[in-house]
């Protein structure tokens, strides 16, 4: 399945704004409203459950120009790092091998930061926020730096930097 029309979900925007989404018509690849730890077990290894994820960003972002950078090589060191910590009997972390995308206005060393802004187009920090350092301790993976509007300044997804960025579920948004 394409990234396009054809995974849409239905939605609507009531007048008070509150957005709903069928969450049957969503891709099968995202958990559905389901705890981090059931689908932690449905995705055997975290080797697995991070090839499922950037399987999912190279059939789209082509087409959605959601993700900079995508930090394929990091990401599975990582999920083969926390598999062997897991297979000599280390209690899972909170997060363990679960996939974390990070916006390009939040660091994380060694990748993209760039805030959508041609200033910063070739900025890597070298240490990470501390969100993301906190997110890291507990066992996500990074698999990709996120676009986003030139500094925030913006929900619409445009960016002259990286491309506009497409929402998944509706291309017209």
């Amino acid at each position: 399945m394409g990234c396009g029309a054809s995974a849409a979900a239905t939605g609507s925007v009531p007048a008070d704004g509150a957005v709903t989404v069928d969450r049957a018509s969503l891709p099968p690849q995202l958990p559905r409203g389901c705890g981090i730890s059931d689908w932690q077990q449905r995705q055997p290894t975290c080797v697995r459950r991070i090839q499922s994820a950037l399987a999912s960003i190279q059939q789209c972002n082509d087409e959605l120009h959601a993700c900079i950078e995508v930090l394929d090589e990091e990401a599975l060191r990582m999920a083969a790092a926390a598999d062997a910590r897991l297979a000599s009997g280390a209690p899972p972390r909170a997060l363990e091998g679960v996939p974390l995308l990070v916006k390009c206005n939040i660091d994380l060393a060694g990748s993209l930061s760039t805030a959508g802004t041609a200033g910063l187009a070739d900025w890597r920090p070298t240490s990470d926020a501390a969100i993301v350092a906190k997110v890291l301790e507990q066992g996500a993976i990074c698999v990709a730096k996120t676009n986003m509007p030139e500094l925030a300044l913006g929900w619409w997804g445009y960016n002259k930097l990286h491309g506009t960025c497409h929402n998944p579920l509706n291309h017209g948004a």
